[in-house]
């Protein structure tokens, strides 16, 4: 029997959510971050990571301290951590910090085997992979609030270009982790057009001499990450900037 929404077990109409309803940060949702290469998006995530889990402001928007969950296909050890050494610096983190310690949880996969979805037969069905359920098991038990997927193209064996293969990805990998962990799924890709309607929310990283709109951000040649408010630019947290050189 195909399973229907029981109405009498609804006891009222209001959803709660863990983070905030207006905010862009929704629980259960995925959110793509987009934006060509060497713009700074896996220093985006690593800062929002830092910053959800530490209590910081974020946008103008504060989400308390809850957990926060990265694989980060493209780094190793080394990056990850250089990365988060100027991340504390800009937001005044000892390493030390028990939120960092408790609430983040980073993990380098430059070298491994990440694929989450494979598309090997002419039916063009994606298949998810045995780290796939490796890799849902493991968010479940730390019980983040916010995961993210870094990137796109280490993670699903498809073309990115099909629309078919890109929306099963969405949504039979990125959703599912999104409504079986109970959390945001943010989801790094290089830009390509098309995928806005696959996700809830997309966010655009890219060059300061185009940008035009307040979901659009940008990061200097030394990845000091910027938005765009109000017809001027904003640090992205509560400080101005964060250098991190490589």
């Amino acid at each position: 029997m195909i399973k229907a929404i029981d109405f009498s077990k609804w006891n009222d109409l209001t959803q709660k959510k863990d983070l905030p309803k207006n905010t862009w940060l929704s629980t259960e949702e995925v959110i793509l971050l987009k934006g060509k290469f060497k713009t700074g998006k896996s220093l985006f995530a690593q800062q929002l990571m830092t910053a959800v889990a530490t209590g910081r402001n974020w946008f103008d928007e504060y989400f308390g301290k809850v957990k926060t969950y990265g694989i980060f296909c493209e780094d190793d050890e080394d990056k990850l951590k250089y990365r988060q050494f100027a991340i504390n610096e800009s937001y005044k983190l000892n390493i030390k910090s028990h939120d960092l310690i408790n609430n983040v949880r980073l993990i380098p996969r430059r070298g491994e085997n990440n694929l989450l979805m494979i598309f090997d037969n002419d039916k063009h069905i994606g298949q998810l992979t045995p780290y796939f359920e490796e890799l849902l098991r493991d968010i479940q038990l730390f019980q983040p609030k916010l995961v993210v997927l870094d990137s796109a193209p280490d993670l699903f064996w498809g073309d990115e270009d099909n629309k078919f293969h890109f929306k099963q990805f969405m949504q039979n990998c990125c959703a599912r982790i999104a409504r079986q962990a109970n959390c945001t799924v943010f989801l790094c890709k290089h830009d390509n057009s098309g995928e806005e309607e696959y996700s809830d929310k997309v966010w655009y990283l890219i060059k300061p001499e185009i940008i035009t709109d307040e979901r659009e951000l940008y990061g200097y040649g030394i990845h000091c990450l910027r938005c765009y408010k109000d017809k001027i630019f904003h640090g992205v947290g509560d400080h101005q900037e964060i250098e991190c050189r490589y």
